[in-house]
């Protein structure tokens, strides 16, 4: 496997020409640029660069290479710049599960109160159940969720913040056995398979 740092060094080398140029630019000492291209000539195979008096010259093997160097190093700063970015911008994301029933009312409230905070932020919406809500904030998929009552196992491991009561409505048939009740218990639902 190729090691960066020796690609570097030898990509400085390249730039100038020259080992002690390499060197000073790189902060690093002469031999450690000279031991780095040694190892990789001898890890490839190939003579990579001639030195002379009038610097050095990089062989047809070593002028390859480079093509292949440069593309490595131009992709790990690609990956490393687009980490930073990430990692500057997640504080400034919010991944919200919300509930079919719980949609109208909650969103606009939470989109004006975080994006007057945080105006550059972006907003991630994921519409789904209790429990798939509850699975995703538990596997980190999203920061948290706006749902009704979280009875998933798996909810018990998640803080949970009441935020209020709502009312729930059941349109009953005249003739169903609930429709006489005034108010019907949550847990009267549960024993019933279907209305």
């Amino acid at each position: 496997m190729l090691n960066l740092k020796r690609l570097q060094y030898l990509d400085a080398v390249y730039q100038y020409k020259n080992f002690t140029q390499a060197s000073e630019a790189l902060y690093v000492s002469q031999p450690a640029i000279s031991s780095a291209v040694q190892a990789l000539e001898e890890e490839l195979g190939v003579r990579l660069v001639v030195r002379s008096s009038k610097g050095v010259t990089f062989t047809y093997e070593g002028e390859q290479f480079m093509i292949w160097a440069r593309r490595i190093l131009s992709t790990c700063e690609a990956a490393e710049n687009a980490m930073r970015d990430l990692a500057g911008t997640a504080e400034q994301r919010l991944r919200l599960g919300i509930s079919h029933v719980l949609t109208n009312p909650i969103v606009p409230m939470i989109f004006s109160t975080f994006l007057r905070e945080h105006p550059k932020a972006q907003i991630y919406l994921n519409e789904g159940s209790m429990n798939k809500h509850v699975e995703m904030v538990t596997g980190e998929m999203l920061d948290l969720a706006y749902n009704a009552f979280p009875t998933a196992p798996e909810a018990e491991e998640l803080e949970i913040i009441p935020m209020g009561t709502m009312e729930i409505h059941a349109v009953l048939h005249p003739d169903h056995p609930l429709a006489r009740l005034d108010r019907i218990p949550w847990r009267g639902w549960g024993r019933r398979s279907s209305l």
